[in-house]
């Protein structure tokens, strides 16, 4: 009936903007924590790359990150302030994108 379906519907639509804002809630504090330079960095990244609703390019692109920075220490501690700036801005860019995204998503 049209009642079930739109019941269905509605449990559906709960269900991807509760995904959303959990993913935009995880971006906030990923980028918060990026541009702080804080050692918590690699838990935060991993935590949005674990996201159901983050698309898989973008989890390569953190993973790739992660893995291409295990050797530095990223893990252990911030490193100084320019070269970490530098190598981290691409993914704060990705991540306020994704962001903004989820955004539209969620008001749509």
């Amino acid at each position: 009936s049209a009642t079930s379906i739109r019941k269905k519907e509605h449990a559906d639509y709960l269900t991807e903007h509760d995904d959303l804002s959990e993913s935009i809630d995880a971006i906030q504090r990923a980028v918060q924590v990026l541009k702080a330079r804080s050692p918590d960095v690699a838990q935060s990244l991993a935590q949005v790359g674990s996201l159901r609703a983050v698309p898989e390019d973008a989890k390569a692109v953190l993973n790739s990150f992660l893995a291409t920075h295990a050797d530095s220490g990223l893990e252990a501690g911030a490193p100084e302030a320019n070269a970490y700036e530098f190598q981290s801005g691409g993914v704060v860019e990705m991540l306020e994108k994704l962001e903004l995204k989820f955004k539209d998503q969620r008001l749509a």
